[in-house]
């Protein structure tokens, strides 16, 4: 009786590992890429707008990028998150965007 009863804790664990490992875990991986994603949203658009009020002027838009653009690679090194130039580039021009919006200079 008692191997019968250890034999089906043990099915039934299996069947709850298995369970983890088919949903659980792909769930959390996808939810912690949308977090670093997430966080990378929030580290340009604060850098974007920690760069316009520090370098103030006509004709610093190309500085303040390459700045921004350090930054965010800084950030992402120690964050480790994955970034490529193209999408930090569509990302800074997005929060620029953004801002110009917030403040009604864009329509």
């Amino acid at each position: 009786m008692n191997d019968l009863v250890f034999t089906i804790i043990k099915a039934v664990v299996y069947v709850l590992f298995a369970v983890i490992a088919r949903y659980m875990i792909p769930w959390i991986m996808t939810k912690a890429k949308s977090s670093k994603y997430e966080l990378l949203s929030l580290i340009v658009e604060d850098a974007v707008r920690a760069f316009e009020q520090t370098i103030t002027g006509q004709g610093e838009g190309a500085k303040r990028k390459e700045l921004v653009k350090e930054y965010v690679i800084r950030m992402c090194d120690e964050y480790h998150i994955p970034v490529y130039t193209e999408q930090l580039d569509a990302l800074i021009e997005s929060a620029v965007e953004a801002i110009n919006t917030e403040r009604g200079l864009l329509k």
